[in-house]
């Protein structure tokens, strides 16, 4: 079932531009999604688990199929993104502070 979600994220982050996601967002993500899509797929999965586990919602592959609509995937995609970014900024400062 694994290779088939990371199907449907996929298919979800590459669909059209929901029109709730601005157009710099999609863009970006759309950008990077075949540099990062292992990693992006792994943040978005445990992101709906969390999300499911914290909303008392049952584990199954409806319920998570249903969380992982195009907004959903691609605005985690984009703060699994921001975060990479602030970490490869936080490990500049920490070189810079090393000399």
């Amino acid at each position: 079932m694994q290779n088939k979600l990371k199907i449907h994220v996929l298919r979800m982050l590459l669909s059209e531009k929901p029109e709730d996601v601005s157009e710099k967002v999609y863009q970006d993500v759309i950008k990077y999604a075949a540099i990062y899509t292992h990693e992006l797929c792994s943040y978005i999965f445990r992101s709906v688990e969390y999300n499911c586990i914290s909303e008392g919602i049952i584990l199954n592959d409806e319920n998570i199929l249903s969380k992982l609509t195009p907004s959903y995937c691609i605005l985690r995609a984009y703060e699994y993104l921001k975060y990479l970014e602030n970490q490869h900024e936080y490990a500049h400062e920490c070189e810079e502070l090393a000399r």
